[in-house]
C-alpha cells in the first residue's frame, strides 16, 4: 500500500526525475559504457581474479573494474571512491549496481587490493594502453597530469586539443 504525500503517492514522491539521471557526469559515464572493451577486460582479469571458496566471497568484478576507472576518471582516493559509489546515482548505474541498496558499493581496502591485484599481474598496464587507443581513434589525447571536465567527453565531436 503506498503511503499519501501531499497529493502524491510515496513511490511517486521518491521517484527519481529523468532530467537528474542527464548530468554532465552521467552522459561522460553513458559514452565511456559504449567505448571502452569491458568485456575484454574483464576476461583478463578473471585469470588472477578471486575465486568463490572459503571465507568472504570476491566482490563481483564487473562494477569493481568500474569503480576503478571512476576513481582514476575523477582523481579520487580508494575511501572517495566508496562514497562515490554509495551516493552518487549516475555511478551506481554505471557499475550496475542501481539505485537499490541491495548491493554496497566495494569498500576502501576491496579497491586497494583489487589495484593491486591487476598491477602486480601487468592488466592495468593493458588496459591503460587499450584506453589509449580507444580515445585515439576517437581522435582523443590523454596527457600526463591533465584532468580534463567529464562534460566535454560527452559532447560528441568535441575533443580536448
Amino acid at each position: 500500500m503506498a503511503h499519501e504525500v501531499e497529493g502524491e503517492t510515496l513511490d511517486e514522491w521518491r521517484a527519481i526525475p529523468p532530467a537528474a539521471l542527464r548530468t554532465r557526469r552521467a552522459q561522460f559515464l553513458a559514452e565511456a559504457d559504449r567505448l571502452f572493451p569491458w568485456g575484454r577486460w574483464e576476461t583478463r582479469i578473471e585469470l588472477h581474479y578471486p575465486k568463490r571458496g572459503k571465507g568472504r566471497p570476491p566482490y563481483p568484478l564487473r562494477p569493481l573494474l568500474r569503480l576503478y576507472f571512476v576513481r582514476q576518471w575523477f582523481a579520487l582516493s580508494d575511501r572517495a571512491a566508496q562514497d562515490a559509489a554509495t551516493d552518487s546515482v549516475a555511478i551506481r548505474e554505471f557499475m550496475g549496481l542501481g539505485l537499490t541498496w541491495e548491493r554496497a558499493a566495494p569498500d576502501e581496502t576491496t579497491m586497494h587490493n583489487f589495484r593491486k591485484l591487476i598491477e602486480r599481474h601487468g592488466v592495468a598496464g593493458e588496459i591503460a594502453a587499450d584506453v589509449a587507443a580507444c580515445l585515439a581513434r576517437q581522435g582523443w589525447k590523454i596527457r600526463a597530469g591533465e584532468i580534463a571536465e567529464a562534460g566535454i567527453v560527452a559532447r560528441l565531436g568535441a575533443g580536448p586539443s
